[in-house]
């Protein structure tokens, strides 16, 4: 059985008066309203004294019954035992104090087991004339044996429970993780770029979670002067490299959520104090150290300009296209733009087609159509027109191969548009 429902008033009589609502009656409303309050006050406090004494399953919470509260009638029947509850209950110095008497101390609860006059109640503890009865502290959980089973080596439930939560803490890191909702991000000026998010969920080293609803948007700046890592700037003291992929996080201290900029997309140095951490996203320096111009929306971060990654590509066998200048080595994939071209022959025919784009030379695979044409003017240029491609990022590049079976030299042309973002967003 679980504890009751503390009361919550429903209707707000004032409110329906002052919108008019149908049905209502002459009551006096805001009396009214006052009195479910106060009906409402003191049923909290009631539920809290209760929750004071009295477990969920309607047994009394443990040690909550003192030896002084009992009552005669259980103090007859521990008598009729042959023992005795001392009045006063308490121990104290000085007392003569028969066989089976009992006292309590420290909050414990011991027999008498050697008729004396009390001193120190460690002294006569330790000399044999005191047995414990029931010591609260026997119950805590570094006070219960566990038998060590599977990758548990701890002897007592307290550490046990340590030992697992050190063990299921990398899971929780890896399981659920960081992740944002909403997210919206640009530029704001060549060092700064504003972060706008609609839910955050932070972890911290050891993978517990929290989530904080964003009320409004966070700038980071990284390019200040600034010592150590600083919220809402950069996670180190020197300024990031020309050409360098900066990874943005939200951080949290407890009270205050803040932007921080790394190089790291995993482990960047939290300023003092701050304990959680979320990734956003991975924006880009440029050979000048500027903020190369981006949008961020969800998980995709798109390019201001593209980034041409090949030109007048003309090679017949499967050949790579690096695009790590360009794409982060943590992108879950990037989209590339192609478009290819060729001429016609002397009677105005073209068959050209591009095999491969794929990310692997092994495995390629017709991905721009293929081009057959005619009555085009001889030896005209033809053009595939762009073709735009998401590659998923295994090698931070692709493969592809040219051919031209009809007509003159052809060639591709690939720009990189923008990658996706390890943040757990849309």
């Amino acid at each position: 059985m679980t504890a009751p429902v503390p009361y919550q008033q429903t209707f707000n009589f004032q409110q329906d008066e002052a919108n008019a609502v149908a049905g209502r009656s002459t009551i006096r409303t805001a009396q009214l309203d006052t009195e479910l309050a106060n009906i409402a006050a003191t049923l909290a406090g009631v539920l809290t004294n209760r929750s004071a004494i009295q477990r969920d399953d309607l047994e009394l919470l443990d040690k909550i019954v003192k030896m002084h509260t009992l009552s005669p009638e259980v103090i007859a029947l521990c008598g009729s035992a042959g023992f005795t509850v001392h009045d006063p209950v308490v121990w104290a110095t000085g007392i003569a104090y028969p066989v089976r008497d009992m006292v309590t101390h420290s909050g414990a609860t011991y027999v008498c087991a050697a008729a004396h006059t009390s001193g120190v109640f460690a002294t006569d503890l330790a000399a044999g004339k005191w047995l414990v009865m029931f010591d609260p502290a026997s119950y805590t959980a570094s006070a219960i044996v566990n038998v060590p089973a599977g990758n548990i080596t701890s002897s007592n439930v307290q550490a046990a429970l340590n030992e697992l939560d050190t063990i299921k803490a990398p899971a929780a890191e890896a399981v659920g993780g960081s992740h944002v909702r909403g997210l919206m991000a640009s530029v704001t000026t060549n060092q700064s770029m504003t972060i706008a998010v609609d839910e955050v969920s932070l972890v911290n080293p050891a993978g517990r979670g929290i989530v904080r609803l964003v009320p409004a948007a966070i700038v980071c700046n990284v390019g200040n002067v600034q010592s150590g890592s600083v919220a809402n700037g950069r996670d180190q003291t020197s300024i990031f490299g020309a050409n360098e992929f900066i990874h943005f996080f939200l951080i949290w201290n407890g009270t205050t959520l803040a932007s921080l900029a790394s190089g790291s997309p995993l482990f960047p140095t939290l300023p003092p104090g701050y304990t959680h951490k979320a990734y956003c996203y991975t924006a880009r320096y440029d050979g000048t150290q500027v903020i190369e111009n981006c949008w961020v929306r969800g998980a995709w971060l798109y390019r201001g300009y593209p980034q041409q990654v090949l030109t007048n590509g003309q090679n017949i066998s499967p050949t790579f296209v690096d695009c790590s200048a360009y794409v982060p080595a943590n992108a879950l994939a990037f989209r590339v733009e192609h478009n290819g071209s060729c001429l016609a022959d002397g009677s105005g025919v073209v068959d050209a087609v591009c095999h491969g784009l794929h990310i692997s030379s092994g495995s390629p695979y017709n991905l721009l159509s293929q081009l057959i044409q005619g009555g085009v003017a001889p030896s005209a240029g033809v053009g595939t027109g762009l073709t735009i491609y998401e590659h998923p990022n295994v090698n931070l590049g692709f493969y592809y191969a040219w051919a031209v079976t009809t007509g003159g030299p052809g060639s591709l042309y690939s720009n990189v548009l923008g990658y996706r973002c390890p943040n757990g967003g849309e």
